[in-house]
C-alpha cells in the first residue's frame, strides 16, 4: 500500500493483524523484529523498555517498536494491559513514523481521541479475516490510521507553538514587571505597556506562576526586601520605600503574609534564607 503525504511517498504491507488481552504472568517480551509493530491499548497498563529506560502505557496509548530495535515490555501484574497490534514492513518509513510522533529514542504517545482511534483499530482487526478483500480493506484503514495519527501530531504542535508564544510573552512580562516593581504597578499600566488583554494576563500568571500578578508583584517585593534586610542596616520604613511599598504598616502585613514573621524577626533569624528560592523553583528567575 502507497501512502503519500507532505510531498513524501512512502509504501508499506500489512503482515498481520491481532488483539490480545494479556495475563499478569505473561512472560516478558525480549527481541528485536524483521518489521514494524504498532499497539494500541485499549485497557489496563503495562511497561515498555527503551533503551534501559522504563516506560509505564496505559489505556488510549500506542507504542511502535522498530524493525530491527531491541525492545523489553510486559502486561502490569496487578491490571495487565490488553492491545490491538498490527505488524507490517516498509523500508524508509521513519519519515512518515516522525510525522505521526514517533522517534526511536520516543516510540510511545498518547491519543485523546481515544474514541476515533479505537474504532479505527476494531475495523483493523474485524476485517483480517482472510477474504479475498482483506488486503485491501486493511491497507485502506491503516492509510486512515496513520493519517489520524498526523491529525493528532499536527494539532500537538500547533499547540506547542501557541504555548511558545505565550510563554515568550509571559517571560517578556515578568522582565518587565521585575525592572519596574519599584513603582505603583497597576493591571491597566500592565496590559497597555505590554499589550496583552487583562484575561490574557491572569492566564499567564496562572499556568506559569500560580499567582495573580498583584500578588505576584507584592511576592517580589518581599523578596527584594529581604535581601535589603539580610545586607543593611537601614530601617524598615525605608526598605518599605525602596521596594516600592510607601505605607510601612501595609509593608509590615504584606511581609507577615509572605514570609510569616516579622521584617525584624526576619533579619535576626534568616540570614542563611534565599528569598528568591520560590522564582527558582518555577523556573522564573528572571531578574
Amino acid at each position: 500500500m502507497k501512502f503519500e503525504y507532505n510531498e513524501n511517498s512512502y509504501e508499506f504491507t500489512v503482515k498481520k493483524i491481532g488483539r490480545e488481552h494479556c495475563l499478569p504472568q505473561k512472560k516478558h517480551e525480549r527481541r528485536a523484529r524483521g518489521y514494524h509493530s504498532l499497539h494500541f491499548i485499549r485497557h489496563g497498563w503495562g511497561s515498555l523498555l527503551v533503551d534501559g529506560k522504563k516506560v509505564m502505557l496505559s489505556k488510549g496509548s500506542l507504542f511502535l517498536l522498530y524493525a530491527g530495535e531491541n525492545y523489553e515490555y510486559y502486561p502490569d501484574s496487578v491490571e495487565p494491559w490488553s492491545y490491538i497490534w498490527i505488524d507490517f514492513y516498509g523500508d524508509e518509513l521513519d519519515g512518515l513514523f516522525e510525522a505521526c510522533g514517533f522517534s526511536k529514542e520516543k516510540p510511545y504517545l498518547r491519543v485523546i481521541d481515544y474514541a476515533e482511534m479505537e474504532d479505527t483499530m476494531i475495523q483493523l482487526v474485524d476485517n483480517y479475516n482472510d477474504t479475498e478483500v482483506q488486503d485491501m480493506v486493511c491497507s485502506a484503514y491503516s492509510v486512515l490510521l496513520f493519517s489520524q495519527l498526523i491529525k493528532y501530531q499536527n494539532r500537538n504542535n500547533k499547540a506547542n507553538k501557541n504555548n511558545s508564544t505565550l510563554y515568550k510573552q509571559f517571560r517578556e512580562t515578568i522582565i518587565y514587571i521585575n525592572n519596574n516593581y519599584r513603582m505603583n504597578l497597576t493591571l491597566e499600566q500592565i496590559e497597555e505597556d505590554m499589550c496583552v488583554t487583562e484575561r490574557q494576563l491572569l492566564y499567564m500568571f496562572k499556568i506559569y506562576v500560580g499567582l495573580s500578578p498583584i500578588n505576584y508583584i507584592n511576592k517580589f517585593r518581599i523578596s527584594n526586601a529581604c535581601e535589603l534586610l539580610k545586607q543593611s542596616d537601614l530601617k524598615i520604613k525605608t526598605i518599605a520605600e525602596m521596594v516600592g511599598v510607601e505605607d510601612e504598616k501595609y509593608f509590615m502585613r504584606m511581609f507577615m503574609k509572605w514570609k510569616g514573621m516579622s521584617a525584624d524577626e526576619y533579619r535576626q533569624n534568616c540570614l542563611e534564607d534565599n528569598p528568591f528560592d520560590w522564582l527558582k523553583e518555577k523556573n522564573i528567575d528572571f531578574r
